[in-house]
């Protein structure tokens, strides 16, 4: 049903209760002045008493605006499983994100079963960076999850408003993803569709991995839009190579993939593989290299990129081998002094070598490891720099002595030998100290064996 009057409108709004007492007689004497329902719905959106979303299934004869305990604010977005809208909770006035599932969930008692159970250990998941899952609840057959609602933006929206990030930001975002991500895989639980936008930014820097483990409670109902292929589990142009393969071979390290091609666009604007038809895009994950981040732009980091290609390489074994992994090279790049301990158990797990086919972009980068080592030895010499001060009065000391030794048993030597020439009167008679040349050469020995000491 199509509302065309302002009356009309108004009389929808009414049935809604969306709006207090209080809130319903000011919107009446706005409504009141408009000619048609169009005028009467912006201008109750320029007072704030509704958002457009709501202004717009109002003028299409709806007044459904409450789940369970919630009442929806405003369409977020749209993916695979159905539609993620801002709630409130009508008693608690707390703003959370809602994400309702298909209906076929519901209707499919195996599925609504397996649905209930992983949703279950989605729920347990607790890290600063994915979103907190509250709890899950349904109102008849539809089910929804009730989650953390993140004020901020998420990457793509990011690079599209703002161009191509500095280096540093970019990461430091891909570190903390990397960060959260490393917290579902160790309980076994795998994204599967790690790209920009599933990757929000608060207003204090923090970033939040959206949909942690929903794309494999809901794969099977994921339907085809511009940006998915039927069967495939993710985004095309963020999906590893061995993910686009329809099949669930594949492990936590195709979430490593998608987080640096996420990385890619950060550096350079656009995914790895922009161009082309879906299939297209999805053999070049598999077969091609994608363009040189240098070539695009020419100022990033060579050990940046290097752990970029890294990530991405097309082979599961040439990548890093945890989420972890990629948290530490990252934090080591960014803060090589403060954190390159922190990389030590990258270096053994697998060292960044020209081998893996992600080599550097000039033979002149520094490698990881060789900022490893070079922080390694200048640790040495501050330690010895440190040691040194009592090291040499240890050495002053053992010279002194050494002198004083020398000097006594010389002067001694020279005063035996001057008494064995000289007479030692006694009582008037002369009595010659005999000293035989045994006596003395002991002496000798012991002094020379003390001067080589």
């Amino acid at each position: 049903m199509t509302i065309s009057t302002s009356e009309e409108f108004f009389a929808v709004l009414r049935r809604s209760k969306l709006l207090e007492p209080e809130q319903l007689a000011e919107a009446d004497s706005i409504a009141g002045e408009c000619d048609d329902a169009k005028s009467a719905a912006k201008a109750l959106v320029n007072a704030e008493l509704i958002t457009r979303w709501q202004a717009g299934q109002l003028l299409a004869g709806r007044g459904s605006f409450f789940l369970g305990k919630y009442k929806l604010i405003e369409l977020l977005g749209r993916g695979g499983m159905g539609g993620v809208f801002l709630g409130r909770h009508v008693t608690m006035n707390r703003p959370v994100a809602l994400k309702i599932v298909s209906r076929q969930v519901g209707k499919d008692p195996a599925s609504l079963e397996r649905f209930l159970a992983e949703a279950r250990t989605i729920a347990a998941l607790d890290h600063p960076n994915i979103v907190q899952a509250y709890s899950v609840d349904n109102e008849g057959d539809r089910y929804y999850i009730v989650m953390e609602f993140i004020d901020g933006l998420d990457l793509q929206q990011m690079v599209e408003t703002e161009g191509p990030l500095d280096f540093d930001t970019a990461a430091d975002y891909i570190r903390q993803a990397a960060e959260g991500l490393q917290h579902g895989h160790q309980r076994n639980i795998v994204h599967c569709d790690i790209k920009p936008s599933n990757l929000l930014v608060n207003r204090q820097g923090v970033v939040k991995i959206v949909d942690m483990g929903l794309s494999l409670l809901t794969g099977k109902e994921q339907h085809q839009e511009n940006n998915h292929d039927d069967g495939v589990l993710g985004s095309v142009d963020y999906l590893a190579p061995e993910q686009a393969l329809r099949t669930r071979d594949f492990d936590h390290r195709a979430d490593i993939y998608s987080l640096g091609c996420t990385l890619y666009f950060l550096l350079t604007g656009r995914p790895p593989f922009h161009e082309g038809l879906l299939h297209e895009r999805l053999m070049r994950h598999q077969t091609q290299e994608p363009e040189r981040i240098a070539k695009l732009r020419g100022d990033v980091p060579a050990e940046l990129v290097r752990i970029c290609r890294k990530m991405m390489a097309k082979n599961p074994a040439d990548r890093f081998q945890s989420a972890e992994e990629v948290g530490l090279a990252l934090g080591a790049w960014q803060h090589p002094m403060q954190e390159l301990s922190r990389a030590a158990p990258l270096k053994q797990a697998e060292a960044l070598d020209e081998t893996a086919g992600v080599g550097p972009e000039s033979d002149t980068a520094a490698t990881l490891e060789d900022i490893v080592a070079e922080d390694a030895t200048v640790e040495e010499a501050s330690t010895e720099k440190t040691e040194q001060p009592g090291a040499l009065w240890r050495k002053i000391v053992t010279a002194v002595a050494a002198v004083a030794v020398v000097m006594l048993l010389s002067t001694t030597v020279a005063y035996l030998m001057q008494c064995r020439q000289k007479p030692v009167e006694t009582g008037g008679d002369k009595i010659r100290v005999a000293l035989d040349d045994e006596s003395i050469g002991d002496v000798e020995e012991d002094e020379e064996t003390d001067t080589e000491e």
